[in-house]
C-alpha cells in the first residue's frame, strides 16, 4: 500500500499520504528529490526488464472509470507538467522510457484524453469508456511485477505478471485542541527543520516534544486518537474537526528521514515520523476542497515515480471481486511515497474521503488485490 509520503492534494496547481505525496504537493517534492545526489539509489538498474511493448490488450471489459474525474486529474497533471518545464525530468521520464515516452508524448496523451472527454460531454456515451476505442487510439506497455522484490518484502505474487493493488484514503476525524485520554497524539508543526531529524515516532509519542527544551521548536496543531494519528502518518493528509466544529486540513510536511520499513507490517512499529502543516487556501472552502478530493476517487494512482514517472496514464485490468465481471480502471500516476522506493510490484489507488476505517473496508470489497497493469500513450 502507498500511504507513503503522501502525494496534499493539488492545490498549488490551481491556487500532501505520509506514505505518499499528492500531485498538489509533489511540485515541491519533485524539485527537491530531483536534485538529490542520491537519486540513483531510487532507480532500479534493470527496470526496463519489467516493461514490454504490448499488443492491444482489451476486449469487452467494463471500464469502471468516471470520465469527468479522469478529465480533471488529467488537467491537473498537465498543469503540473507545464509548471515544471525546464526542471529535471527524473520524476517524469525515467531513463528506460526516454526512447519511447518523452515528456511531449506524456503531455500529448493527457491532452488527448481531456479533449476526447470534453467532446463527448454533450453525448450519452464516452468513447474513453470503450475498450475498442482504447485499443485503436493508444499504444501499450505491459508492466510485469517485480516478484523477486515483492518476495523480499514478504509479498507473494504469481509469476504471471500481475501487480499488487492497494488503496489509500483521506480520513475525516474528530480531534481536540489539547491532550486528553481520548486524544493523546499530536499533529506537530515544526518551526525549526532541524528538529524533524532528531527523534523517532516512538520518542515523540513518549512525549519528547512536550519537554521545555523542545516546546519553542514545535506546535501541536491538533490532538488525535492513536488510530487516527497512525492514519494521518500513513496517508499524509487528514481532515480534523475540532471542538468548535470547524474542520481543518493537515498535510505531511517534514519527516525524520527514517525510511519506511516495508518488512514491518504493524504501522505502530514504524519509526518514521512526520511533522504536518495546515493547508489553507483563501480561494477554497473546506467543502470545495473535499469535493475536489472526492473528484479524484479511483482516478489517481500512487506508485514508484522514479521508475515509472509522473503523469503516466495507467490502465489496470482485473476481475471485480463482487460481480466477477472483467473490468478496466483508468487513472494517472500522480502520487508516491516512501513505500514506493524501488517498488515495481505495486500500485495504490486513491479511494477517496472516509469517516472511518469501516467505510473504507466496504469500499475495498470492490477493489481486487492483484491486476494486470498497462501504461498507455496516444
Amino acid at each position: 500500500m502507498v500511504k507513503y509520503l503522501l502525494l496534499l492534494l493539488i492545490f498549488i496547481l490551481n491556487s500532501s499520504k505520509l506514505f505518499s505525496f499528492h500531485i498538489d504537493s509533489i511540485v515541491d517534492h519533485a524539485s527537491k528529490t530531483s536534485n538529490n545526489k542520491n537519486i540513483a539509489q531510487k532507480t532500479i538498474p534493470n527496470a526496463e526488464s519489467f516493461f514490454e511493448l504490448s499488443q492491444t490488450p482489451f476486449s469487452e471489459e467494463f471500464v469502471a472509470t468516471n470520465p469527468y474525474y479522469l478529465m480533471q486529474v488529467s488537467q491537473d497533471t498537465l498543469n503540473f507538467l507545464h509548471s515544471t518545464k525546464g526542471q529535471s525530468n527524473d520524476c517524469v521520464v525515467p531513463r528506460h522510457f526516454k526512447k519511447v515516452l518523452s515528456r511531449e508524448k506524456i503531455e500529448s496523451t493527457l491532452k488527448f484524453i481531456i479533449a476526447t472527454i470534453k467532446q463527448d460531454m454533450h453525448k450519452n456515451k464516452f468513447r474513453i469508456l470503450d475498450p475498442n476505442f482504447l485499443n485503436k487510439n493508444f499504444h501499450f506497455i505491459h508492466w510485469k511485477a517485480d516478484t523477486s522484490e515483492a518476495q523480499n518484502n514478504g509479498i507473494r505474487l504469481d509469476r504471471g505478471g500481475e501487480i499488487r493493488l492497494t488503496s489509500y484514503a483521506i480520513f475525516s476525524v474528530r480531534g481536540n485542541t489539547h491532550k486528553t485520554t481520548a486524544f493523546p497524539c499530536a499533529l506537530y508543526q515544526a518551526f525549526d527543520p532541524k528538529i524533524a531529524l532528531k527523534f523517532t515516532k516512538q520518542q515523540v509519542l513518549a512525549g519528547i516534544l512536550e519537554k521545555p527544551e523542545n516546546k519553542k521548536s514545535v506546535r501541536a496543531m491538533a490532538w488525535l486518537s492513536r488510530d487516527d494519528f497512525e492514519d494521518a502518518l500513513m496517508q499524509g493528509t487528514i481532515m480534523v474537526r475540532l471542538p468548535d466544529n470547524k474542520e481543518h486540513v493537515f498535510v505531511a510536511n517534514l519527516s525524520n528521514n527514517i525510511d519506511y520499513d516495508r518488512k514491518e507490517s504493524d504501522p505502530r512499529h514504524q519509526k518514521r515520523f512526520w511533522f504536518f502543516k495546515e493547508s489553507k487556501n483563501s480561494n477554497w472552502t473546506i467543502d470545495q476542497f473535499k469535493k475536489r478530493l472526492k473528484n479524484r476517487q479511483n482516478v489517481i494512482f500512487a506508485g514508484d515515480l522514479y521508475n515509472i514517472g509522473i503523469g503516466k496514464i495507467i490502465a489496470i485490468k482485473h476481475q471485480n471481486p463482487i460481480t466477477h465481471k472483467k473490468e478496466i480502471r483508468l487513472g494517472v500516476l500522480a502520487d508516491t511515497g516512501g513505500a514506493f522506493i524501488k517498488n515495481l510490484y505495486q500500485l495504490d489507488l486513491f479511494a477517496g474521503i472516509f469517516n472511518n476505517r469501516s467505510e473504507l473496508s466496504i469500499y475495498l470489497k470492490n477493489i481486487p488485490v492483484k491486476a494486470d497493469a498497462f501504461i498507455l500513450w496516444h
